[in-house]
Parts: structure tokens; sequence; C-alpha cells
């Protein structure tokens, strides 16, 4: 953090900004997830430009199980090989850096955010996704939600406890962690890919999926469920409050951007906005387009919603004073250099945050709480300074 970005008050004289959210916070973050919260490397940020790959589950095709289960195109047997193969390249590219295996099983905000982690990675001189050497980790399937599905796209989520054998002590801190994967095979040739990942601070947070004796699971139609697919909205309002206020409501209260094991560690809009030291900074979010929103039935007549908001800091120094960006060689500060170092007038942060929200009802909103969070930058720009 010592060669974070300056504010040059004239050609002889130089001094300090205070490093803000964008750049302390999402360090912090990276640091909260080297103890074992995240899925794609247990060292890494969470990191991810939406791509347009992903299909919305109003696309997807669910029929009865009462159809013969030879119909279906993936079975409750296949899952295990599945998400086992997923962690295993994913392993694989983390310690290369390779963007053609990251490519291979994942897609949309997912890959969009590694890549960003990958290049800030290499622009740092880093071999692996976590520094000098990489830690491979996996999951134990702790229940999955595989809907009845006779065509591709086909799509499931499954919930995950992290197992990390090798890392080092301090990881095994974080015990009880684990992540969401929502993945998707799009015809009968291609891979299956990840298209969403959540991390799950508490595993036991995460209601049970509604699964019926054949062991496949429901999709909740969108176009009968508006209380929930209106989820992104209000956690977009939220979002808007917490910056202007520092009070987010009912959805994101101050717990949700604590950092630890235990937390979500979301990165906190209130520090996007106003001025600190000089740098004044604004933030905006809003929703994809188009939407990876996906509903999954959970036991109790429940749901499980994700789907990705994306977020824009913009951050400006004085009139007359310009923002010097520095090559970062900190691990924890790689992704920052996504900017070439240079002297800016304005610089921009664009940030995909994807949410898992557990819903008692499907008919309402109402005591909606966040289960899970993976956020990252995906791009950092600027305006050369005048």
């Amino acid at each position: 953090m010592r060669d974070g970005p300056t504010s040059k008050v004239n050609v002889m004289s130089v001094r300090k900004i205070a490093i803000t959210r964008a750049e302390v916070d999402k360090s912090l973050y990276e640091s909260n997830r080297r103890y074992g919260t995240g899925r794609r490397s247990i060292a890494s940020t969470l990191r991810k430009v939406f791509l347009g790959t992903t299909v919305a589950v109003s696309l997807l095709t669910a029929v009865s199980p009462a159809f013969a289960s030879s119909k279906a195109v993936v079975k409750p047997s296949h899952i295990p090989g599945i998400v086992k193969r997923d962690f295993a390249v994913n392993n694989e590219a983390n310690a290369t850096l390779s963007y053609s295996l990251q490519a291979s099983h994942e897609q949309g905000t997912s890959l969009a955010m590694d890549d960003a982690a990958f290049r800030a990675d290499r622009l740092s001189g880093y071999p692996t996704l976590d520094g000098a050497r990489y830690y491979p980790f996996t999951g134990s399937n702790v229940s999955t939600s595989l809907p009845f599905q006779t065509s591709y796209p086909a799509q499931f989520a499954v919930l995950t406890r992290t197992v990390a054998p090798g890392t080092p002590t301090a990881p095994s801190a974080c015990r009880g962690t684990g992540g969401l994967l929502v993945e998707q095979k799009d015809t009968a040739k291609s891979n299956w890919r990840v298209t969403l990942e959540p991390n799950v601070p508490v595993v036991t947070a995460v209601p049970n999926f509604d699964v019926g004796s054949p062991g496949y699971g429901h999709f909740i139609s969108l176009d009968k469920a508006p209380a929930l697919t209106n989820l992104p909205s209000k956690l977009i309002a939220g979002l808007y409050s917490r910056a202007r206020t520092g009070v987010g409501g009912p959805l994101l209260p101050a717990s949700a951007f604590a950092g630890g094991c235990t937390h979500l560690g979301m990165g906190d809009p209130h520090t996007d906005v106003g001025t600190t030291n000089g740098l004044t900074s604004s933030f905006t979010a809003s929703t994809l387009a188009p939407s990876d929103l996906v509903i999954y039935a959970t036991k109790g007549g429940g749901a499980l919603v994700m789907f990705t908001v994306r977020e824009n800091v913009s951050q400006r120094p004085p009139a007359g004073d310009e923002i010097l960006r520095r090559h970062q060689t900190s691990i924890g500060l790689a992704i920052l250099n996504l900017l070439p170092a240079g002297h800016y007038g304005t610089v921009t942060w664009t940030i995909d945050q994807q949410v898992a929200i557990a819903v008692p009802s499907t008919t309402s909103s109402a005591n909606a709480r966040i289960v899970g969070s993976c956020s990252g930058i995906v791009s950092i720009s600027g305006t050369p300074a005048a």
C-alpha cells in the first residue's frame, strides 16, 4: 500500500492521497479469501465484464421427472464427476494462469473476473494466481439441485464445502466455508462451465434445495416469481442507500460489509462517495443485460436466487492535481496493475458483484438474506492527465 496513488499538487511537490476502498478494501477482501473462503483460489482476490454467454433460467427446459429418466440430458449420478473435473481444471488454470483452461470451464461474469485476475498477476510477474506458489483445493458436495432437463442448455446448482489439503496453517481457521456453483452446458458438445460462483462464508446458512425422490430439483420460473425477479433492483436500491447514508436496509445490514471468515465481506459503497484527502469518488450500480439471474427452489416453499450486479467507482483529484498510478509488486495489490502506471485525471473501477439470496417464500421477498457473495474488479480505466 506504500505504492498507492498520489495527488500531484505542482511540479515540485507531490503529496499522498489516502488509498480508498477501491484499493484497500479489495486488498483486504483478498486477504480474507486467502483464509479459505474463496473457491477460485484459496489465496485469490474475488475478481470478475459480462460476456453475455449465460442463459437465463427462463430459457431452460425443465419437465416433470415422471417422464423416463433416460430422456434427461444430465442425471444426478453425473454431478459428482462434473464438479470434480471443474475443480481439477480450475486448479490447473490457477497454477498456470492459463486463459484457455479458464475459458474451458467458466463463462459470463465468473470468467470475466478470473480473466482480469490472471491478467493482473501476469502483469505483476507472478507465475500463479497465488503468487510464487499455488495451493490447490477442492470442494466436497453438500447438496445439489438438478432440474429434470431434456435439452440444452442444461444447468444445475451445487453447494460445496471447501477442502484445502496442504494449504498453509492460517487458512485452516476458516472452517465451514464453501461456495455455490451454477454449472451450465450449452450444447451436447460443449463443456460444463461455471456461470455463477458466490462464496459462502457459512455453509449451514444456505437452505436445503427442494429435491424429489428421483433426485431432481426444481427451477422457479422467472415469469411466475415477480417478487424474486425484482431482487436485483432491490439490491441496487440498498447499495445506493448504503452509499448515501451508510444504511443499506434489511437486505444489506452492516454485517454484510464486514470481513473475516464468517462474514460476506462485500465491498462497501459508503466508502465510494464523497471526498477523502482531496480525492472525490462517486458510485453507480446497475443490472446486467441480458440478466444472469437464476432461481432454484428450496425446501419449505422457499428459493435461492443468484445473479450479478455491476458497480462502477469513479475517482478524480482536485482541479489542477492528478492521480499518479505506480506499478504494484505486492500480490495483494496486483489487481491494480490492470491500469498501466501513469498520470491520470480520472480513474474508473468496474466491479462485478455476484450474490446468492435465500428467501423463505417464492411469493414475497420479505426476510430475504444474502448467504453468498463474490465480487471482483473486472477492469480499471483512466483518462490521462492534461
